[in-house]
């Protein structure tokens, strides 16, 4: 019994490291003579004067509609490779994906119209609470990073905070980092800490974008 018990086992790591070796050489093969690039974008949360963009606008929220503005999704992504062919000779591609903890009068039909375009993909889950969604960036990266490897990562966010250490063991892989955050209403700390020396590089998104 134990025997056969230990042979099933064996059996299921090998199909799993099988399948981890399958999906390695499929992305590969997908950014062959390619740099890969990510694109990370931990959506607008309520504070941030770019909330605007993932509501369903109807006539009960015009007000809404009129205090927020459009989040800049492909102009991000334009600017991110821009940035690429300054800074590094090889080729590249990028890969943009976006975080989103959705309250509930939120629709995302904007961001799930824009995880159809080529090189987009959305990643979302419902807002309970107090509930976050920077563990789950940190996750998908780490998993990203183990079948893909990566030249350079871009995080947008509203806290600095809570990707800076995620930056800083990026770095310490030989990964480069650009931070781009979200400065209107920013927290105290998440600006004390631009002022500390970093390894990356950081940005408000208005500057980088050139708005």
């Amino acid at each position: 019994m134990g025997s056969k018990r230990g042979v099933g086992l064996a059996a299921q790591r090998a199909l799993h490291k099988k399948s981890k070796k399958n999906a390695r050489e499929k992305r590969n093969s997908f950014f062959k003579g390619r740099e890969p690039c990510l694109l990370v974008i931990d959506n607008p949360s309520i504070n941030s004067i770019w909330y605007g963009d993932i509501t369903d606008f109807s006539a009960e929220v015009g007000e809404t509609q009129q205090k927020h503005r459009i989040f800049p999704y492909h102009a991000l992504a334009r600017s991110c490779k821009t940035y690429l062919k300054q800074t590094y000779q090889a080729p590249y591609t990028l890969e943009s994906v976006v975080f989103a903890n959705q309250r509930e009068h939120q629709e995302l039909g904007y961001l799930r119209r824009l995880a159809e375009d080529p090189g987009w993909s959305l990643f979302r889950k419902p807002k309970v609470g107090s509930s976050d969604i920077d563990e789950n960036i940190q996750q998908f990266i780490d998993f990203y990073l183990e079948t893909v490897p990566v030249m350079h990562v871009f995080m947008a966010g509203n806290d600095l905070r809570n990707h800076g250490p995620i930056a800083d063991r990026l770095v310490s892989e030989n990964i480069g980092v650009t931070l781009l955050c979200f400065f209107d209403e920013f927290y105290n700390s998440t600006v004390r800490s631009l002022q500390e020396e970093t390894r990356y590089d950081s940005y408000d998104i208005r500057e980088f974008i050139g708005m």
